[in-house]
């Protein structure tokens, strides 16, 4: 991945073509995940212990790996780029990947706030990457103020833990905090404080302040990676730190993680419903699957967490695919106003019909994936006795369903608003819509391959 990182930034050197040099970084992507599945069992560790190469890291760097893939189909041709240099943005992908794939892959917590830095610095530029857009340069200064509170506020919360514990390396901490009569309380503190940096990755409330308005300024292919791979990787540390296998490390922690998911998951939903941007609505949406997500870990049981794993990755098809539509729309449409989409079917039925996948999928309408991610979430909190949670996520995912509904009512059952023709958008956006169209089918009537890789993996 470093190597392809490193090529694409050579090869915008000599070539002004943004396409030769984003096909070269999904050719290093797609390498990546080919080699990947090698490394599986190899049980190595690296760099004195920092980085290490088990199970739990392997299917996050794969989640990592398809995300980047599909978010440079959906950039190559992309045309905001006409007035940028896009050379130097697929260096900026493959680099946040790398970083993310570090913080999925170490035992360490100085690591995990140096992959965060790396990750967060790259955001910031990529979310302001437009710098003739001022919603852009909005975009990536929101997003920079909100990010180095919260990495300060986790990296004060490390030196906590390393104050009390003497080392930073997790199992280690965990093992401290086991110890005796369990955490003190200047122990549970310092892992507060690290779950506000986590918890701003995630778009957990009350850490979402900054979603709607940086999604909505930053370039469409960064708003759709920034609602996926940030939050891919901020769930894995949060299972790293503060779910020991299975087994909460913060007494407690059903009671205070439930309400983070609970008041997650209801913001979200609630806020979306008088969303008139296409974008923002995607954003309060995207906080709201957050919610779900953090629901199957607040249970703290096998079963949730492995259902909180499911979720993550039909997350990424449904996300990406209602993202990728967006962005075909708009070079038809020149809008992202919901109200604009009226009649959309009629015109181009086949996005029409992939961003109406995508959004029932996210809405849980059978027989979609997204269906059968909430199904399991609920189904494991009923199975730990969570039944409050339980009842919450099933009220949230009936106020869910009204927005959703509303946009493919615009474009199925209503007349068009103008004559505007359809522009055609490139192979490589086709390609990454068909990927996610098919996965959000495939996944909600036949999830046995994804549900056994992950029993293996975790087994």
């Amino acid at each position: 991945m470093t190597f392809f990182a490193l090529g694409s930034v050579l090869i915008s050197v000599f070539s002004r073509q943004g396409r030769a040099v984003g096909v070269f970084a999904w050719a290093g992507v797609l390498v990546g995940m080919l080699l990947l599945p090698a490394s599986f069992g190899t049980g190595k560790d690296f760099f004195f212990g920092l980085l290490i190469n088990d199970a739990f890291s392997v299917f996050f760097r794969q989640i990592i790996l398809l995300v980047a893939g599909l978010i440079v189909l959906l950039s190559i041709q992309y045309k905001e780029w006409d007035e940028e240099d896009s050379g130097e943005y697929y260096f900026f992908i493959l680099t946040v990947a790398i970083s993310m794939m570090l913080a999925v892959s170490t035992n360490n917590l100085m690591m995990v706030y140096i992959a965060l830095e790396a990750v967060s610095v790259v955001s910031y530029i990529l979310a302001g990457y437009l710098k003739r857009d001022i919603f852009s340069s909005e975009a990536g200064m929101k997003y920079f103020l909100f990010g180095v509170v919260s990495t300060g506020v986790a990296l004060y919360g490390i030196s906590l833990i390393y104050g009390l514990c003497g080392t930073l390396d997790i199992p280690s901490v965990l093992a401290f905090a086991a110890f005796g009569t369990g955490p003190s309380l200047a122990f549970l503190f310092a892992l507060v404080l690290i779950l506000v940096g986590l918890g701003f990755k995630c778009s957990l409330v009350p850490f979402h302040m900054w979603t709607p308005d940086v999604y909505q300024g930053a370039p469409t292919p960064v708003a759709a990676f920034l609602s996926v791979g940030p939050k891919a990787m901020g769930f894995a540390l949060l299972l790293r730190v503060f779910l020991n296998g299975s087994a909460p490390v913060i007494p407690g922690w059903v009671a205070l993680a439930g309400v983070i998911s609970v008041l997650t998951m209801t913001v979200g939903n609630v806020t979306a419903l008088k969303q008139n941007h296409i974008k923002r609505l995607l954003a309060f949406s995207t906080i709201a699957q957050a919610g779900y997500i953090f629901l199957g870990l607040a249970v703290g049981t096998p079963e949730g967490v492995r259902a909180a794993l499911f979720y993550i990755l039909v997350y990424v098809f449904m996300n990406v695919g209602a993202f990728g539509a967006v962005i075909a729309i708009y070079y038809s449409l020149k809008s992202e106003t919901i109200e604009d989409y009226a009649g959309l079917y009629k015109k181009d039925p086949a996005t029409a019909v992939i961003l109406a996948v995508s959004l029932l999928s996210l809405a849980g309408i059978p027989p979609l994936a997204g269906f059968l991610a909430k199904f399991f979430i609920l189904a494991a909190a009923v199975k730990a006795k969570c039944i409050f949670l339980a009842v919450a996520a099933a009220v949230n995912s009936v106020i869910g369903l009204y927005y959703y509904v509303r946009v493919v009512k615009f474009m199925f059952l209503d007349e068009p608003k103008n004559d505007s023709p359809v522009v055609s958008c490139s192979l490589y956006l086709k390609f990454a819509l068909l990927v996610t169209f098919f996965a959000n089918i495939l996944l909600g009537i036949w999830p046995q391959p994804v549900i056994g890789w992950i029993a293996h993996l975790f087994s």
